[in-house]
């Protein structure tokens, strides 16, 4: 066969509708590509060159992070006693537990803790 093929209506092979088919297929990502998605999930590794704009949330969950801040007047005056943190702003692996105020490590590694006090006195 030389030429083009010109077919109306539906292609079938089996009980597949090729024409049907062929128009779900998604075209192939390229760097010209504009990509729009809710989700976006990766495997191995993947390297971005050039600008990353998010807006919303990126999280990775070998990187979880949390940030707790004190709403209440409630102070801690027992030695031993945690600080009392009651509301989570960040929490990426909802880890922290704000009616015990303790946060369980969710992946091994190394942490780094900052805690920022604000000390108000009275004179």
């Amino acid at each position: 066969m030389n030429g083009n093929v010109n077919i109306t209506g539906d292609l079938l092979v089996g009980t597949t509708n090729i024409i049907d088919e062929i128009g779900t297929k998604q075209d192939t990502i390229t760097t010209d590509t504009y990509l729009t998605s809710n989700t976006l999930t990766t495997t191995g590794n993947v390297d971005i060159t050039g600008d990353l704009s998010v807006s919303g949330n990126l999280s990775n969950p070998n990187q979880p992070c949390f940030k707790v801040i004190r709403t209440n007047t409630s102070v801690s005056s027992v030695a031993g006693e945690n600080l009392k943190f009651n509301e989570a702003v960040i929490d990426n692996r909802n880890a922290y537990n704000s009616t015990d105020f303790e946060y369980t490590i969710p992946v091994a590694g190394d942490w780094y803790i900052i805690i920022v006090s604000h000390v108000m006195m009275k004179s």
